[in-house]
């Protein structure tokens, strides 16, 4: 018989073994009523029975997540309270239970790896028992017992909030942005696309990187009267460093390549022989995600194997500490201005510009109507105002605009339908293009556009397709970047 914080473990040699005599005790062996209960017959061991909440749990699963009372970030990120995941169990049964009281509060990055982490278990043919200490009106609303069960149908709505949702495919990934922002209650029009952008660059670097069989988990809240938004995403794919280390050297460390990750051009997609770079992937996502949330004065956080990334918004470097329980995947979180997410976009696409060399305005590309006989493509949002969707952005690299460009034929892009466009978005389109092009881009190449952000975007992956080597813009955008931190 042990004692552990409360939590007391017997060893009966059979589950279905009916108990002899019950009594009552403390956590420290004193003889009380109403508190922890356990049964006691001599000569009894092996499977472990755990008591939580004064209920004896039924000694079938030889696995068991024990969840705190508060779930938040640092449950997920330092694994002291949940030190190990069970990835690689081989029981067919885990249960799930709370043994140090009720959970009275769960934020979205916990909820989301839970849910990231339930699924894939139930995917390996492992059944999640839900015990009832972790059973509550609260646990229902937000969405915890649907992500243990895996049945977001069943789960409540909670004003502003997202519960933890699926996304099992790219092509589902606006659906979902959509439904995101509505139920978050964003109204402003630059609101909605600029939280829809954020969310977009999270979810598309799970379908791009983790080769997760389930996906990515996508969480969200808006905290009105404090306006701050919260946004997790979770998957149990390959994680981080794994998709680091085959380009930038296999004896990086997970904390090592989990911060390189968050840094600017830094990307796991092989580079294409024949135009010398990722040619549908820039390399921006995460960073932008933590540059977002630092304008915001918020809070980035990244946790995939053993280590977490975390940027508070305080103007220090980003720091990396060990986590005890190994993610399988990666869990990203970010919070931010919600009321300000549009001008918060516009003021770090100040900082991406600033970045651009001396001649950065020089025309690439041509801006406005294309020639008579140019091949024309009219792309229009995905979700409000957000032009987004890297797979449509193949389909027109791959199928239209390098044919045209090989053939010697103009192409005109209308992009006027788009408040905001993703740099991904914009980088599948157009890098290949650009260097298939070379120095014929500004004669085969017209983009038009009716916002600075759009037109910024398109200069930028313009620039940095014609300009070797990249390390050099990745450099210089640092560099913008300290100087606009220093004028908060």
């Amino acid at each position: 018989m042990a004692f552990l914080q409360g939590v007391i473990y017997i060893y009966p040699i059979n589950p279905e073994l009916t108990w002899p005599r019950i009594r009552t005790y403390t956590h420290n062996g004193a003889h009380a009523n109403n508190q922890l209960r356990f049964r006691v017959d001599k000569g009894i061991h092996r499977a472990k029975t755990l008591i939580c909440q004064g209920q004896i749990c039924q000694g079938v699963c030889e696995v068991r997540l024990e969840l705190p009372s508060a779930l938040v970030l640092d449950t997920i990120l330092s694994g002291d309270e949940i030190r190990d995941w069970c990835w690689d169990c081989h029981e067919a049964s885990i249960e799930v239970c709370a043994p140090h009281g009720p959970i009275q509060h769960a934020e979205p990055s916990a909820l989301a790896a839970i849910a990231a982490w339930a699924t894939y278990h139930r995917h390996r043919g492992r059944s999640i028992q839900i015990h009832d200490s972790v059973k509550s009106p609260y646990t229902w609303r937000f969405g915890l017992l649907s992500a243990l069960s895996g049945s977001t149908e069943n789960s409540a709505r909670a004003t502003r909030f997202l519960p933890p949702t699926q996304i099992a495919s790219e092509s589902s990934i606006p659906m979902e942005i959509e439904r995101t922002v509505d139920l978050l209650g964003l109204t402003s029009q630059g609101s909605r696309a600029g939280v829809a952008k954020s969310i977009s660059e999270a979810v598309r670097n799970v379908f791009e990187h983790a080769n997760a069989a389930d996906g990515a988990f996508l969480c969200a809240s808006y905290f009105q009267a404090a306006d701050r938004l919260s946004i997790a995403v979770a998957d149990a794919g390959i994680g981080v460093p794994a998709t680091i280390r085959p380009r930038y050297g296999s004896k990086l460390s997970d904390a090592e390549a989990n911060l390189l990750a968050t840094e600017l051009k830094v990307t796991g997609a092989r580079p294409s022989p024949r135009y010398g770079g990722a040619i549908s992937n820039a390399g921006v996502g995460l960073y932008y995600l933590r540059t977002v949330s630092f304008r915001s004065k918020g809070l980035f956080a990244l946790l995939s194997g053993t280590a977490a990334v975390r940027d508070g918004g305080n103007g220090l470097p980003p720091t990396t500490a060990p986590s005890r329980a190994a993610w399988k995947g990666t869990v990203v979180a970010v919070t931010l201005s919600a009321s300000r997410a549009d001008e918060i976009m516009n003021t770090t696409h100040e900082i991406f510009a600033r970045g651009l060399s001396g001649d950065r305005k020089r025309q690439i590309i041509g801006f406005g109507h294309p020639p008579p006989g140019a091949e024309l493509i009219t792309i229009t949002p995905t979700v409000v105002g957000l032009i987004e969707d890297k797979a449509q952005a193949r389909r027109l690299r791959d199928t239209v605009i390098l044919p045209a460009i090989k053939a010697g034929q103009p192409v005109g892009i209308d992009l006027r339908a788009g408040q905001l466009v993703t740099h991904s978005f914009t980088h599948a389109l157009l890098f290949a293009a650009i260097r298939e092009a070379g120095a014929d881009a500004k004669r085969l190449l017209f983009v038009r556009a009716s916002t600075n952000q759009v037109r910024d975007t398109v200069r930028l992956v313009s620039w940095y397709a014609t300009n070797e080597p990249d390390e050099f813009m990745a450099e210089e955008l640092e560099n913008a970047l300290d100087g606009m931190m220093s004028e908060k």
